[in-house]
């Protein structure tokens, strides 16, 4: 699978609301009512 696929794939996604990104720690499924999850950078 091509980089360029996969990275429309996740912006549709985040534009959807079904994931969501974390500076330095990557990206991750939104929670049911769409609220992330608080991530502690260490």
């Amino acid at each position: 699978m091509a980089r360029d696929t996969v990275r429309k794939a996740m912006r549709q996604l985040r534009e959807e609301g079904l994931l969501y990104t974390v500076p330095n720690l990557g990206s991750f499924v939104s929670l049911p009512d769409g609220q992330e999850v608080q991530a502690d950078a260490e």
